[in-house]
């Protein structure tokens, strides 16, 4: 068997007949065409360009000109940016160095992705059900994110990167004071492992569907963190992830010991065998306390109206 030569940052041989990973993506890559498997499309990494156009017209952007080059990958931008579907990228901030970061960048990718399709698989199955409650809750986030590809459901442009400086689990802001571009910065960190990581993009993304220009009043700032939480709630219960929030003001703990008792329980897998009206009790208990505690934190830090 014959073998090629290809290039992709460390040239080597292969057999042309093998499948192999490229380097730079982490795409399945043909040894006999050399183009990258990106799931939409096909790249060649030799001329940085998709083999077809992007399949989604809707994302090219008037203040971003490269976005209208149906061929390019990431804007002609490969060193900050990737595209783990052929269809848009996130941003990524880390440093090339910085290999913690960029870690997390790309865990942060698989979260999210996971995250909207448990949303999206748990919101088909409550509206099957009739469970108009969990539907409408789930929603909050589908609509605030919008699914890969396409703007959410404002037609607002959602980026999402990571920050591991970031002091809690996610943020999310309007780009440069523009209202038509939404940041999502998460810290997966901050998290209790992957599922509290996309338990928390679940959270930002009701933030990016709700978020208005200018700072709230205490009352708007509970009501946007009840309708977060309460998301929250519903998508770790079709997930099976025990949901605690601890109280941003490190009250449950006491001499460097934790008393979970002090902290706020948005969904606990336990409650699955209690009945409806006892589920929505603890579940409003755990939400609203949680809500009060976000929106303490927001306002004591500048966040609100005077």
């Amino acid at each position: 068997m014959q073998k090629a030569f290809i290039y992709d940052w460390s040239p080597r041989f292969v057999y042309p007949c093998a499948s192999i990973a490229s380097r730079s993506s982490g795409k399945e890559r043909d040894a006999e065409s050399g183009l990258d498997n990106f799931g939409a499309r096909y790249d060649a990494s030799s001329l940085g360009r998709f083999m077809t156009p992007d399949p989604l017209l809707s994302s090219g952007r008037p203040g971003s000109p490269q976005t209208w080059n149906r061929y390019a990958y990431v804007g002609n931008n490969p060193l900050r940016y990737i595209d783990p579907t052929g269809l848009y990228f996130f941003t990524n901030t880390c440093s090339s160095s910085d290999k913690a970061c960029n870690a997390a960048f790309t865990q942060t990718q698989t979260n999210v992705r996971n995250a909207y399709a448990a949303t999206q698989a748990a919101y088909d199955k409550a509206v099957k059900n009739g469970d108009t409650k969990q539907a409408a809750a789930l929603k909050r986030t589908l609509d605030g994110l919008g699914a890969e590809g396409q703007k959410n459901a404002r037609g607002q442009t959602v980026n999402i990167s990571v920050n591991l400086g970031l002091n809690s689990p996610g943020q999310t802001s309007f780009a440069n004071g523009s209202t038509s571009t939404i940041n999502v910065v998460l810290n997966p960190g901050m998290s209790n492992g992957e599922q509290g990581a996309q338990a928390a993009g679940v959270h930002e993304g009701v933030h990016a569907g709700e978020i208005v220009p200018g700072k709230p009043s205490w009352n708007q700032a509970y009501g946007l963190e009840q309708d977060a939480y309460g998301t929250g709630s519903y998508f770790s219960q079709a997930i099976g992830f025990e949901n605690i929030h601890s109280p941003s003001n490190g009250s449950d703990m006491t001499n460097g010991v934790l008393d979970m008792s002090k902290d706020f329980v948005l969904w606990s897998p336990g409650w699955a065998k209690a009945d409806a009206a006892t589920v929505d009790s603890l579940r409003s208990k755990g939400v609203n306390a949680a809500a009060k505690d976000g929106a303490d934190t927001d306002c004591a830090n500048g966040g609100c109206k005077p």
